[in-house]
């Protein structure tokens, strides 16, 4: 019957507290949410300024005529489509930002409903037990408190595990990015030594898809950081978490302001070659607290089947 009921009330405690742990995810994301949004609305008043800008250097104007007529037309319209250009990549990933954060609400929602009415399973395992408590009050005691610290490890154990999943996926679409700039400098080196339109064209061409990639990366990035803000009781991060939040406007900001120039696609590798070594050092001491976590879960079971086995 004790033992029923301990497993019982483990059973419902990991539930509590992953719905405890998804409430948190739910109530940061919306918060997240709202500054994205605002953030949105900014960039988007930023964009029609810039594409008004290019429309009148473009349109046949008093402002165009002067260009013309003193020689820099070509270059005040290169500058103008390059700002336009920045714009409109920082106001995609943050509106493609959004759109993945509606649909992760939307699921964690979903699962908090779906997790039925924890709390009163709870209290009425809690009352069993206290109707047992009575026979062997010592043991039941000891019980709980083995119990309930088995449930916390193995909860803590599960935000390692997310925050650990979300930091490689991360990493592994950051390689991505990596490889096509490497491709693309190797293109752009190539340009420079009079490579042609098929060199200049190929380089172009990995530069799109570095930034069609990076919408994907910050996606991430966004996940990686709420699971460790998640985790921030439990571990302190030597880290300045909130840079990720902000990673890919650094990284549009290098490679936007002149394309063209191979520097610039130096500088956007490095940028992401720094990420993924702060990254990856996260990674290392997530596994390793993992590894611990496991260790100490471990014993409690030990501990636990020890005590059951002599009381029998």
């Amino acid at each position: 019957m004790l033992r029923q009921l301990n497993d019982d009330l483990a059973e419902i405690k990991k539930k509590l507290l992953e719905r405890d742990r998804m409430k948190r995810l739910l109530e940061k994301s919306l918060e997240e949410l709202a500054v994205l949004m605002e953030k949105r609305e900014l960039l988007y008043k930023d964009l029609e300024k810039e594409k008004k800008d290019l429309d009148r250097i473009e349109s046949l104007s008093l402002t165009n005529l002067i260009h013309s007529l003193i020689g820099d037309k070509k270059e005040c319209v290169e500058k103008e489509r390059r700002e336009f250009l920045a714009q409109k990549l920082k106001y995609d990933e943050v509106d493609h930002g959004i759109a993945n954060l509606n649909i992760y609400i939307f699921e964690l929602e979903n699962q908090i409903q779906n997790m039925g009415h924890l709390d009163m399973d709870y209290k009425k395992i809690i009352n069993q037990k206290l109707e047992f408590l009575k026979k062997n009050e010592h043991f039941a005691l000891k019980l709980i408190e083995i119990t309930e610290e088995k449930s916390r490890l193995e909860n803590f154990i599960r935000e390692l595990e997310e925050a650990e999943a979300a930091g490689s996926e991360a990493v592994r679409l950051l390689y991505s990015v990596e490889e096509t700039l490497q491709a693309a400098k190797g293109w752009g080196t190539c340009d420079i030594l009079g490579g042609g339109l098929i060199a200049t064209m190929a380089k172009h061409s990995r530069i799109d898809d570095a930034r069609a990639q990076m919408n994907a990366v910050q996606s991430m990035l966004r996940r990686f950081q709420r699971e460790l803000t998640d985790i921030g009781d439990y571990m302190d991060f030597n880290i300045e978490i909130g840079s990720f939040a902000t990673f890919a406007d650094y990284f549009f900001d290098g490679l936007i302001s002149d394309f063209v120039v191979q520097q610039k696609i130096g500088e956007s590798l490095e940028t992401v070659q720094e990420m993924l070594t702060r990254i990856e050092g996260v990674i290392n001491r997530l596994r390793q607290e993992l590894s611990e976590t496991r260790k100490k879960l471990w014993d409690k079971e030990k501990e636990k089947n020890k005590m059951i086995e002599e009381a029998l």
